[in-house]
């Protein structure tokens, strides 16, 4: 059973009128049909009211087995839906009378836990109030690569989990796109390079260090890289992925601290 998603929802016959039948679910519960970007149906269940985007993952790795830490629903009506708050009641679905509420799955690629150290000594986190990306104690992030060479960095906790590191400008500018968190991911290229980078804050574990840099640019023009700012990091050009110190980082495993790249 598929579906199309456009200027508006279309339902096949066949799932407009499974959508349409009366769920059988106590009062305090909300029915739920989970389905893929490319409209087909994944699984269906009940659950109850109140419960929130964690609460939905978990149940649908219990009946399909896509990981927690892979998924990420969109609701048809209100976008990415968050972890820790409640998921919207019934959803409309292309005019059909349901007391269903349509989730989209999106399967993330596999991610790994990691530590950014970078600032002087400090390491990548988030304000818990407004979600900049300020230097602080360690926090935890997860890397994927959607594509080879590219990376997204994803809030793994606090109030922000799930969203991503991006720019808070829709267009890299030059020491004044301040680092945030989103819903949409930016992609990053990790720049190896030696630890001299570091000068004299540098971890002492890190054998080099690395450049982040937005894939906003092509390789042969102005690279823009994450650069740390006493309250707050932002990008900064460079030319030639000539990282300097404030721009250097070293990223490592939660499990066992060891790289994730290849040193040169």
């Amino acid at each position: 059973q598929r579906l199309s998603f456009g200027t508006g929802l279309i339902v096949v016959p066949s799932l407009r009128a499974a959508l349409a039948m009366e769920p059988d679910v106590a009062e305090n519960e909300v029915e739920f049909v989970i389905v893929t970007m490319g409209g087909e149906s994944v699984c269906r269940f009940s659950i109850q009211k109140g419960a929130t985007g964690l609460d939905l993952k978990r149940r649908i790795e219990e009946l399909e087995g896509t990981p927690v830490a892979r998924q990420r629903l969109v609701s048809i009506g209100d976008g990415v839906l968050p972890d820790h708050a409640p998921v919207a009641a019934a959803v409309s679905c292309g005019g059909a009378v349901s007391v269903v509420s349509m989730v989209r799955l999106v399967r993330l690629p596999p991610c790994t836990n990691v530590y950014i150290e970078g600032g002087r000594g400090h390491f990548v986190s988030v304000d818990e109030k407004d979600g900049v990306i300020k230097h602080g104690d360690a926090f935890l992030w997860r890397m994927s690569m959607p594509c080879e060479g590219e990376y997204t960095f994803e809030a793994a906790e606090g109030p922000h989990v799930g969203k991503y590191i991006c720019t808070l400008d829709r267009w890299p500018n030059d020491n004044s796109s301040q680092l945030g968190l989103g819903d949409e991911p930016n992609t990053w290229q990790v720049i190896v390079g030696d630890r001299g980078k570091f000068h004299g804050w540098a971890c002492q574990r890190a054998l080099f260090s690395v450049g982040i840099r937005s894939t906003k640019t092509r390789v042969g023009e102005l690279g823009f890289f994450w650069q740390w700012h006493p309250g707050h990091y932002c990008l900064a050009s460079r030319l030639d992925n000539q990282y300097g110190a404030d721009e250097a980082y070293f990223i490592s495993t939660v499990d066992d601290t060891s790289e994730l790249a290849t040193g040169p």
